[in-house]
């Protein structure tokens, strides 16, 4: 199998052909001369994607593996041939060639190794001891569908290029996050293999309620949201779909269960940051409308949608004590986040 990329062979024309469409455009050229430049365009981006990536052999990474010379060494390179192993399972997803499920399985067991023997981020080591969660109960949780919305204008392209801004996801791991989503992995026997998420629990719970909230994402059936699997969508999408920087395996019940309260506490601190944020937009009403005569007063306008209340919290954040006092009740919600998807939102279209 060949270990050079095709798709640098088409670079150079699909640059150039781009800048000519830019100079026509600015010499407000004929369309019919835009037009022709931008079938040419698709048609090489489409070539460019045919041959994509012939992915490198599984026993390339573990050979480079074994010339690291110490123990050390190899796992500091862990997480890099991790990494570009799921390039190649990446790029198999996107490909439209046969796929031969041997290589795949092995790819798999090649990446699964790299990630147990890369390096731990001591930081994200958590000890359950005396927390409560060996002893809460966790309902069954089943395997449910994560999908984006078509119809938002936040695309898993914004959302996953922000997570990797954040730090959040590497590239790999945000190109499988987009794969997931847009349901190439749907069939792919490959689909076990886990997004690595670089943050902790509460971080991940407020990305999935932030995104599904927003309808970036739908997590799970819509048809009754008072159902017993509605109100577990968060911690089962967590559960099912991404692994964590922590000591302990997914097999591990308490580590389950862990998954679960922490997510829990996540999912109620963005519901405690709604009530928060709408008491103050309340009472910032109330307070201006005092002492005015009824012709005078402002029509009081609740915030509510989550883009509404998002915004709501930036517009009094700088206030004194105002913002704190928010972030204080709503422990549990990752306020990083929070600024990620204000972020998208400020530059929806």
């Amino acid at each position: 199998m060949s270990n050079v990329s095709q798709a640098g062979a088409f670079d150079a024309e699909i640059i150039e052909t781009s800048r000519r469409i830019e100079h026509l455009v600015q010499e407000s050229a004929p369309y019919a001369q835009i037009e022709e430049e931008q079938y040419k365009l698709s048609c090489l981006m489409n070539q460019k994607q045919a041959g994509l990536y012939q992915p490198k052999d599984p026993s390339y990474y573990v050979d480079q593996f074994l010339r690291c010379l110490s123990p050390e060494d190899r796992r500091a390179k862990a997480a890099e041939f991790a990494e570009g192993a799921l390039a190649s399972i990446n790029a198999m997803m996107e490909s439209d060639d046969q796929l031969d499920p041997d290589q795949l399985e092995t790819f798999i067991s090649v990446i699964e190794f790299f990630r147990y023997y890369a390096p731990k981020d001591e930081e994200s080591v958590y000890d359950a001891a005396g927390d409560g969660s060996a002893d809460l109960v966790v309902p069954e949780l089943p395997e449910i569908l994560i999908e984006a919305n078509a119809q938002c204008k936040i695309t898993p392209a914004h959302l996953a290029d922000a997570l990797v801004e954040h730090g959040y996801l590497t590239e790999e791991n945000a190109r499988l996050f987009r794969n997931r989503l847009s349901g190439r992995t749907s069939h792919f026997p490959g689909s076990r293999l886990s997004i690595v998420w670089q943050g902790d629990i509460h971080s991940a719970a407020t990305m999935f309620t932030l995104a599904s909230n927003l309808n970036i994402l739908n997590l799970g059936s819509k048809k009754n949201p008072n159902s017993a699997e509605q109100r577990t969508t968060v911690a089962a999408a967590v559960l099912h779909t991404f692994s964590f920087s922590l000591p302990r395996p997914l097999s591990d019940k308490n580590y389950t269960k862990l998954l679960y309260r922490h997510t829990q506490e996540a999912k109620d601190s963005v519901e405690t940051f709604y009530d928060a944020v709408e008491t103050v937009h309340a009472n910032q009403a109330h307070n201006q409308n005092l002492g005015k005569d009824d012709k005078d007063r402002k029509a009081y306008k609740p915030l509510k949608t989550t883009e509404d209340l998002i915004g709501g919290y930036y517009s009094v954040n700088t206030i004194r004590g105002v913002g704190e006092g928010i972030r204080n009740q709503c422990r549990y919600m990752d306020f990083e986040m929070l600024d990620l998807f204000n972020d998208l939102i400020m530059n929806e279209d």
